[in-house]
């Protein structure tokens, strides 16, 4: 969804973009929310963050206690653990429901012609979903 960076001043000026909207009623209208992280720099990404902050502006509880799997990839070894780490600290303060969360690292050597090809990382991220899937 695109948005502009948010700024209170932009806010102020504009209002809320409609993109915010759709997002936030997109969320209302779920069961649950499977939300993979991109890392960059260690950290989520601007454009996530920045979707994250105008929806903040509709709820503060963004996430509205709806079950959340979330999860991390890279390429590298740590599989996205910063991000996944910082976001999954902030979800609950905003309303997040974290039922399970799964990092996959080396992403190009254990996943391989659309399959999870690591079998100790592919056994836990079926139980993860099934703990998500239960929750929902």
């Amino acid at each position: 969804m695109e948005l502009p960076l948010y700024s209170p001043d932009l806010q102020v000026a504009t209002g809320i973009p409609e993109n915010a909207h759709r997002f936030s009623a997109l969320i209302e209208d779920s069961d649950g929310i499977v939300l993979s992280l991109a890392e960059y720099n260690g950290l989520m990404t601007t454009a996530f963050k920045n979707l994250w902050d105008w929806t903040s502006r509709i709820d503060m509880k963004i996430w509205k206690g709806k079950p959340i799997l979330l999860m991390a990839a890279s390429p590298g070894g740590r599989g996205g653990a910063n991000a996944l780490r910082v976001t999954k600290g902030l979800l609950p303060h905003f309303g997040g429901n974290v039922i399970a969360d799964f990092s996959l690292p080396a992403f190009h050597q254990n996943f391989q012609n659309d399959t999870l090809i690591n079998k100790e990382l592919a056994i836990d991220l079926a139980e993860k979903i099934a703990a998500f899937q239960q929750a929902i």
